[in-house]
């Protein structure tokens, strides 16, 4: 889901999800993640959410900022799989 999110969108479906679900719920998530970056780039050659990077530390806040905390991580096997997350309520 977040792999073709722009970080505004992503911080919106992030806590619109938090909003529907339980406490006890969980969320599952894949993102492309670089060290490299500050922030976050769409590195589609249309700049249009096609691939989707961000910072692990940016990514960190997006998630915390939106009422969830990561509870496992999987990291991806690219350059199609990004990192896998599972979050649970903060």
């Amino acid at each position: 889901m977040i792999t073709h999110q722009n970080p505004e969108d992503a911080a919106s479906i992030l806590t619109v999800l938090r909003h529907h679900t339980t406490d006890q719920g969980r969320l599952f998530f894949t993102c492309f993640l670089d060290e490299g970056i500050a922030a976050f780039e769409d590195r589609s050659p249309e700049r249009n959410g096609g691939r989707c990077f961000y910072s692990p530390e940016f990514l960190a806040r997006l998630v915390e900022g939106s009422g969830w905390r990561v509870v496992r991580r999987a990291p991806g096997d690219g350059p199609l799989i990004g990192d896998s997350f599972v979050c649970a309520a903060a």
